[in-house]
């Protein structure tokens, strides 16, 4: 009897060990990184958002070859701040002392707001990450590893401002009122009289899903690539960008905030492989067919 007793009690005590050991464990497990999320506050303290219309948060690391190649870029947005409506936050894991010196062999010496923050505490799930940052901390988009061409040319396009060499001023982006921006009407006259090429700049699910006839798909990230050989030179540009990227009905809501990112990209990208003030149209494509412009696919109404 005793000897049984023993066995329950030795039986128990391994089954509170597992527990213990399952739930201590359960407890200190590592949580998953935080992803930054566009809509969302940036965790960052000790940056006054209020002092610029938008911040522009540099997420790098000492150790990090993409960083590295991307200084030339850094360096063009840093000589475009001191002129422009925004402000540069750079962020490393790393502390200042060990940061500094390694900003000055990059040519960054002028990026004077420098902080050590946990890069996953602050949504950054790679080196470099870049965010940009409304006045009131909310996060309005973020690009993630070294940029291409496009991707330099969108966060161009955010700030409002054209792209430069590094070292030289950017000029800000002329607003729509200096009528780059097509009416329907026009639009309409100038198909009718195939006085243009018509280039839609949305992704394919986009295009795929609606369009106007006759357009040319050339997506934003392929621009570089597909644009100098499929459009004849020295032509008359139109570029149609008057939706969200997927061209979600549900999402139109959500336009504006994406279209001058759109258009200002693909106009940046156009007029620097040679296709000189390229003509947009941002109009809904339900706006559109109402002004006789033939639309393949759906429409929202």
């Amino acid at each position: 009897m005793n000897r049984v007793i023993g066995t329950v009690l030795n039986l128990c005590a391994v089954v509170c060990l597992v527990l213990f050991i399952w739930n201590f464990a359960h407890r200190h497990r590592a949580q998953p990184p935080r992803t930054v999320r566009i809509g969302k506050p940036l965790d960052l303290p000790r940056v006054s958002w209020s002092d610029a219309p938008r911040t522009v948060v540099l997420a790098l690391s000492t150790t990090c070859p993409y960083c590295k190649a991307s200084a030339g870029f850094y360096n063009a947005l840093l000589s475009s701040a001191n002129r422009s409506a925004f402000q540069i936050v750079g962020v490393f894991a790393e502390s200042t002392n060990i940061v500094r010196p390694h900003l000055d062999q990059l040519g960054l010496s002028g990026l004077s707001n420098v902080q050590q923050f946990d890069l996953s505490r602050l949504g950054a799930p790679a080196t470099p990450a870049l965010f940009v940052v409304g006045p009131s901390g909310i996060v309005e988009a973020a690009w993630i590893g070294r940029l291409q061409q496009a991707q330099e040319s969108e966060v161009y396009a955010k700030l409002g401002i054209h792209p430069v060499a590094a070292g030289q001023s950017a000029k800000p982006i002329p607003n729509s009122g200096g009528g780059e921006y097509l009416p329907p009407r026009q639009v309409a006259s100038l198909l009718a009289d195939h006085k243009g090429i018509l280039l839609d700049a949305r992704r394919r699910d986009g295009f795929d899903q609606s369009h106007i006839r006759g357009a040319l798909n050339i997506p934003l990230d392929e621009m570089y690539a597909r644009a100098v050989h499929e459009l004849p030179p020295n032509s008359n540009i139109l570029v149609y960008c008057g939706s969200t990227p997927a061209n979600s009905c549900a999402a139109r809501g959500e336009a504006a905030g994406g279209l001058p990112t759109l258009c200002g990209a693909a106009r940046n990208i156009l007029d620097n492989i040679g296709f000189h003030e390229p003509r947009l149209i941002s109009a809904d494509l339900s706006i559109l067919a109402s002004n006789g412009i033939p639309i393949v696919g759906s429409t929202c109404n």
